[in-house]
């Protein structure tokens, strides 16, 4: 037995004594839970692969409260989902902590689902401290920490990772915590914004032709995972020389400001800069009024998912496992070589992905347009 596990089995040890949690038979009684926690203080894709889990839960559990811990990087895409009850904003301070469990403490939940995959130990502690002792705490099964998560949680469940999508899995944790059937149809996201995010965006896009309009977020907030500025203006380039209808809005956070003007004012009769509102709710928004997006970053791959909106993505190969690729929707990954990260994407291989989606666009596009007017011919006969 090597140090780590001997560690990990005094840990378990001490655990066991603190918390005291004895496993459960599954499956819970959906008519008998009344109020749910979800811990998802991570980063915005995560939240938002987190959203068809929250969907599938109101759908079986009407009568359920759901209460999430966000954290300050995510918590605003939730904030017109109407099936979450209550929301907590953790700022990762310590007060904020303390605060968040003495407010959870109270809630008396039945139910509390730890989904944060990073830093699991801290997620456990938590789970426990936010619930009491007939709260059952739920988490996918870890076999490398599998002492440790027999004393943390009531439940540990497996789960089949590498072929599932991230929204997949953890709608599959709930069916198996609560005994009820899983089929991909039950995938609902729910990414919604509110009628002030939709005036911004319509005005900005006012303009623009829909069909021909394509959102840009060069952001990700990761070096790793930053495409350069000088390669989003060689990809525009390109694409304006094959598509010369297309405009693209560019949009980023804050810290690119100088990025989205410097792509913008390269190419100010078709690329357009939309100035940083720090409301994903408004970049969500603008999405929505464009054909499809280019990214870098997969949270804003899942939005464009949520929004049925085609995709072209910049990953690393780090992210080619299923639970980061888009789900359903006409999409193409392009992949930095070997271990490079993103920046090592050339523009002429993300030019060759956009030619190839945007092939598929149009030709979808056509088979709606002709069954349309197929359908409206045979109905004025």
């Amino acid at each position: 037995m090597n140090f780590q596990n001997i560690i990990r089995r005094i840990a378990a040890g001490l655990f066991r004594i603190v918390f005291r949690n004895n496993s459960v038979n599954l499956p819970i009684a959906p008519e008998s839970t009344r109020k749910i926690l979800i811990l998802r203080y991570d980063v915005m894709g995560d939240m938002v692969v987190t959203t068809p889990l929250i969907s599938f839960l109101k759908a079986q559990l009407p009568q359920a409260e759901i209460h999430v811990v966000g954290s300050r990087r995510n918590i605003g895409i939730l904030r017109c989902n109407p099936d979450i009850s209550r929301i907590f904003r953790y700022d990762f301070s310590i007060s904020s902590f303390f605060n968040i469990t003495n407010k959870c403490r109270k809630e008396n939940y039945d139910i509390i689902f730890a989904i944060v995959f990073n830093k699991t130990i801290k997620s456990a502690i938590w789970a426990n401290l936010c619930g009491n002792k007939n709260s059952i705490k739920i988490v996918n099964k870890n076999y490398d920490r599998e002492a440790i998560y027999k004393t943390m949680f009531n439940a540990t469940i497996p789960l089949t990772n590498g072929i599932y999508s991230m929204a997949e899995l953890l709608i599959q944790l709930a069916a198996k915590t609560f005994g009820l059937d899983y089929s991909p149809d039950y995938i609902r996201f729910s990414v919604i914004y509110d009628d002030n995010n939709a005036r911004k965006a319509a005005k900005f896009t006012e303009k623009l032709e829909p069909d021909h309009t394509i959102f840009v977020n060069i952001s990700t907030g990761k070096s790793e995972t930053q495409w350069p500025t000088a390669n989003w203006i060689a990809l525009f380039g390109m694409l304006h020389k094959n598509f010369p209808k297309l405009h693209f809005i560019i949009s980023g956070i804050k810290a690119d400001e100088n990025s989205i003007k410097q792509i913008a004012d390269q190419y100010p009769d078709f690329c357009l800069g939309f100035p940083p509102s720090g409301d994903i709710l408004d970049a969500t928004a603008l999405m929505d009024c464009c054909i499809m997006t280019i990214t870098p970053d997969t949270a804003m791959v899942h939005i464009a998912a949520a929004l049925g909106k085609p995709v072209l993505g910049l990953y690393t190969p780090l992210h080619k496992g299923t639970e980061y690729l888009p789900f359903y929707e006409p999409n193409r990954v392009v992949f930095s070589p070997d271990t490079q990260p993103v920046s090592g994407i050339g523009a002429d291989a993300a030019a060759k992905g956009f030619a190839d989606l945007w092939r598929e666009i149009q030709k979808k596009t056509a088979i709606i347009r002709n069954f349309t007017s197929q359908r409206n011919k045979a109905t004025s006969n």
